[in-house]
């Protein structure tokens, strides 16, 4: 279960919640993502983690209708916040701008007095009621035994404040108002700039959900009539027009159209479909009308599984996260401390004055706000996994994406990864009394409910000879990388993978029948066009690429694929495979990638480092692979890519945040940076922050230098 979280400031404030619902009895997998703003969990009853969170100052929506898709609670929830947060800015900013500029001497001379107790209202009312959420928050905390960055801006306006009125009681005619309201000023624009900021890292998932919910005809009897694509079952017929989305999977019933994935890729590469055609949510009808039957809609479709497994992705943490959560777990005590003594030092060591040891310890605090350490990660990965995932390219896991930055070695599977997976049957070889059309029929049907591309060839070469009348099998039994058997007529018949028979030949399959070979099947396959560029471009870029095939050398060798890569393996069951991929991975300690698309690739792909597995193959090699390619190896150069960019980010992001403190809170300590001039740095640090990671998905999704750049 995934619900939004509101009132959360920083990533102490995550650590806390997670902390908390973490020991409540029952609970399992519980995570706060502070970027999302969301709380994910298992085991739990919905309104006792509600009740929590309010006990620790926090709250959560009421979710009016339940809903697999989170995309639309978060984006509502950051609308609102926004829209609270700039409220909030206005109102701290009409009234305390006047007094920061009196306060810098840059208030015109003559133009008006300003009266103390006219400050002391004014900074009153920014302090208390502008900043009432953030003190509320920091007293629930107290409650609990937590402090977050709340307690910090709460310590830094609370004191400047309470220092100004004992100045004031004192006679000074500029007892300093100006810097507690100030502080709360800077803070509220920060936090605004970060809303409105943030709603971008997950702009990928709104564009999918919108495309999913797009407005389409249904096709009732001699009506139609303008549904959402959400409201749409399964058996719905819906008429698609050019230009419009399709928001479900479903078959072309009616029509023939050009089609693209514009929604997924922001390109629109054309394809022919037809009466039959299956066409999948987010294709793009370019210049026909056409009808289809829905098939898969709302979660269930392409789409929807795509948004899913996107919100889940960017719900977990990246393995880098563990740094930052460790730092802000002890890190505002230790700031809290630290400010104490440095304030302390001022005073008895070198004799400062109490209010420059105040001044002091406000700096401090203010200065080392850990806002922009809790934004760091989540920002940066939001964005990469969004970009990622509008190229058709599904990270599952953080940790792929963060491994795939130092991939140094790719092994790919042949049949369907770099070829086009669908071989043909070339001719069939006839071992005994049995003719063509018989062997083909036992052949085709062992194969008739199986996806694997050789079977596929059979039953159309098949159906091509007018065979439809298939007899029925018992006991069939699937061999990953072997074949498959079954009783058909009353005989146990076999169609195996075969050995390397010859040169001449391509892949080869042989028939058994009571143990007695009667025929063999030659198939040839063709590469896919873009295989040769994608496989020259990895490797310009220092990748080593190898093949791992069941096939038989010679189905390589005619392929020319044996002059495209470092090594090939041919001959392989999925053991072999698993096996030469775990020897690679011991050896190699940046990583290696398997590539593939089959159910004997499944081994594979959960022994490399990263597995990354075409969308269109084996739904137990999609399950297995942590990375999932839409369109096939075509955007492979840009999984890598992305990944370096990301990582880069990240850990730029988690440099920047501690760098910002390391070199800052000196300064501060020493008393040389005013605390209205602290809340300004540490609120445009977190800015920073988020705005690097919004540029960072923007470059992404525009697609720049994706060829490694």
């Amino acid at each position: 279960m995934r619900i939004p979280v509101s009132g959360m400031s920083c990533q102490a404030c995550a650590t806390t919640i997670q902390g908390a619902i973490s020991k409540l009895p029952g609970a399992r997998e519980v995570h706060v993502n502070f970027a999302l703003k969301q709380l994910s969990y298992e085991g739990l009853e919905t309104d006792l983690v509600i009740s929590k969170l309010q006990e620790l100052g926090y709250d959560s929506p009421r979710i009016q209708e339940a809903s697999p898709f989170q995309i639309k609670e978060a984006t509502k929830l950051s609308h609102e916040e926004g829209i609270t947060a700039f409220r909030r800015f206005i109102l701290a900013f009409v009234l305390g701008f006047p007094e920061f500029l009196i306060g810098m001497g840059l208030w015109p001379h003559g133009f008006y007095h300003w009266p103390p107790v006219m400050d002391a209202i004014l900074a009153s009312v920014v302090v208390i009621f502008a900043g009432f959420d953030i003190h509320k928050r920091t007293f629930m905390q107290l409650k609990n035994g937590n402090v977050n960055m709340d307690t910090l801006v709460t310590l830094g306006s609370g004191a400047g404040l309470l220092k100004a009125f004992v100045l004031l009681a004192r006679g000074s005619m500029m007892p300093g108002f100006e810097v507690a309201s100030t502080i709360i000023v800077f803070i509220l624009f920060g936090r605004y700039l970060e809303a409105i900021s943030r709603k971008k890292t997950f702009s990928a998932s709104s564009q999918l959900y919108l495309a999913l919910q797009r407005s389409v005809s249904r096709i009732i009897g001699e009506r139609e009539e303008q549904v959402s694509g959400l409201e749409l079952k399964v058996g719905d017929h819906i008429r698609l027009k050019p230009g419009e989305v399709s928001p479900v999977d479903g078959i072309v019933v009616e029509g023939k159209a050009l089609i693209g994935d514009q929604t997924l890729t922001g390109e629109i590469k054309p394809k022919s479909i037809e009466k039959g055609s299956k066409i999948i949510s987010g294709s793009t009808i370019i210049d026909s009308s056409i009808v289809i039957l829905v098939k898969n809609a709302g979660e269930k479709s392409f789409l929807g599984q795509l948004i899913i497994e996107l919100e889940q992705a960017q719900a977990r943490p990246a393995p880098i996260q563990g740094i930052a959560d460790k730092v802000t777990s002890f890190f505002v005590p230790g700031v809290i401390l630290f400010a104490c003594l440095a304030a302390v030092v001022q005073f008895l060591v070198r004799g400062a004055t109490p209010e420059f040891s105040l001044n002091v310890f406000l700096s401090v605090v203010l200065t080392a706000c850990p806002c922009a350490l809790g934004l760091a990660i989540p920002t940066a990965l939001v964005a990469g996994l969004g970009a990622s995932a509008q190229w058709g390219i599904l990270f599952r896991e953080p940790k792929a994406l963060e491994a795939c930055g130092g991939i140094t070695e790719i092994f790919f599977d042949k049949t369907g990864t770099l070829t086009e997976g669908r071989p043909q049957l070339e001719k069939i070889e006839v071992a005994s009394r049995q003719t063509e059309n018989e062997l083909l029929t036992y052949a085709a049907a062992l194969n008739r409910y199986t996806t694997h591309p050789l079977g596929r060839a059979l039953t159309d070469a098949a159906f091509g000879k007018k065979i439809f009348a298939l007899p029925p099998v018992e006991n069939l039994k699937i061999k990953p990388g072997e074949g498959v058997e079954g009783d058909v007529k009353g005989q146990r018949v076999a169609l195996l993978r075969c050995k390397d028979k010859g040169e001449e030949e391509g892949t080869s399959s042989e028939l058994w029948v009571e143990g007695e070979v009667r025929g063999r099947f030659i198939f040839r396959d063709a590469l896919l066009p873009e295989t040769p560029e994608i496989l020259r471009l990895l490797k310009s870029k220092g990748l080593a690429c190898h093949v791992l095939t069941g096939d038989s050398i010679t189905s390589v060798r005619q392929l020319g694929l044996d002059k495209m890569v470092e090594s090939v393996r041919a001959g392989l069951s999925p053991q072999d495979k698993e096996f030469v991929v775990r020897a690679s991975r011991e050896k190699n300690p940046n990583g290696v990638a398997f590539i593939g698309d089959g159910i004997n690739d499944t081994l594979a792909l959960t022994r490399a480092t990263v597995g990354i597995a075409i969308a269109n193959g084996a739904p137990a090699a999609l399950a297995a692979g942590a990375v999932s390619l839409t369109h096939g190896i075509k955007d492979l150069p840009r999984v890598f890519f992305f990944a370096k960019k990301v990582s880069r980010q990240l850990k730029f992001n988690l440099f920047w945040a501690l760098g910002y403190n390391v070199v800052m809170l000196p300064f501060a300590a020493s008393g040389d940076i005013p605390p209205m001039f602290s809340s300004l740095a540490m609120a445009m640090s977190s800015v920073s922050v988020v705005l690097g990671s919004v540029w960072l998905g923007f470059s992404l999704r525009k697609g720049t230098g994706y060829l490694f750049g």
